[in-house]
């Protein structure tokens, strides 16, 4: 893989660039690149350990944990490439699924000075680094395993079964049509590459929480989206969510902005001790 066609394809700042080239010229340090074949297989062991190797390996290099936390994707990054290619996947759609790296690391950069990514985002980055991980338009898709057995569309799903979780970039408006556009270019890519006649896909997220519907119109895109989506489940207990409203994250919740009904009911629900949680939704999209 070429870095710097990466750094140039994905849209890397060029702090974002320093900061790899910094930590790169120690990769003829034997010891460096050992540490480097400890952290995959922390890597692969999970999000706890590889967590756990981060803040351990950065104190060691006298580094920032966000610095060595994108040093290392770039680097694992290349497992990623050699397995798209491996599947016949344009690599377009490599490049495409590593576009958060870009934009986390000048949210970090911007927050707290540090051209990097946050440790909390470690989960996140796994899904592309394994090559499950596609932006098709305005939506993402990733190969995931059923946590659910249920009967839908007169479809039976068993749990283990190869589904899609659906995740929503924050960048555009989630306009009916562009999601349908997502779903027709999904099939499209997941039939040819996956072999999959039908998607069955699961969507976990704060837009498919009925409160939410409650308050907007119904005409609202996001409600539009929800209604797309048989509700399984409500989750109460996940309180990271807060910051997909939010911007800026504080510690004190009077600090919030209350600038539209939303961002009120989310405070509102915080202040008396409520999460904003998530919904967990089903559907499935088939040629007609």
């Amino acid at each position: 893989m070429d870095y710097n066609k990466f750094f140039s394809e994905i849209g890397l700042c060029d702090e974002g660039i320093s900061t790899f080239k910094k930590i790169h010229k120690r990769i003829s340090d034997c010891n460096f690149k050992a540490s480097l074949y400890e952290g995959y297989k922390a890597f692969k062991a999970g999000n706890d350990e590889f967590e756990k190797f981060v803040l351990s390996f950065a104190k060691q290099e006298t580094l920032f944990p966000e610095e060595l936390h994108l040093y290392l994707t770039v680097i694992y990054a290349e497992a990623a490439y050699d397995k798209i290619c491996e599947l016949g996947i344009d690599v377009k759609h490599f490049y495409a699924s590593f576009k958060d790296v870009a934009t986390n690391c000048a949210k970090t950069k911007e927050k707290t000075g540090i051209a990097g990514l946050e440790i909390f985002e470690l989960p996140w980055f796994r899904y592309s680094l394994n090559a499950e991980l596609y932006l098709l338009g305005r939506l993402q898709f990733q190969v995931a395993k059923s946590e659910y057995s249920i009967e839908i569309d007169g479809y039976t799903v068993n749990k283990g079964d190869t589904v899609l979780f659906v995740h929503v970039p924050g960048s555009e408006p989630l306009t009916e049509e562009a999601c349908n556009a997502s779903y027709l270019s999904a099939l499209d890519f997941f039939g040819k590459h996956f072999k999959m006649d039908k998607l069955v896909c699961f969507c976990y997220s704060w837009l498919l929480q009925p409160w939410v519907a409650e308050i907007l119109s119904p005409t609202s895109n996001i409600v539009k989206f929800q209604n797309t989506f048989k509700l399984i489940e409500t989750i109460q207990s996940i309180p990271h969510t807060f910051r997909f409203i939010f911007k800026d994250q504080f510690e004190n919740v009077e600090d919030y902005p209350t600038d539209n009904p939303l961002r009120r009911t989310a405070v509102a629900r915080r202040k008396s001790g409520e999460l904003v949680g998530y919904g967990v939704g089903v559907r499935v999209i088939t040629k007609k």
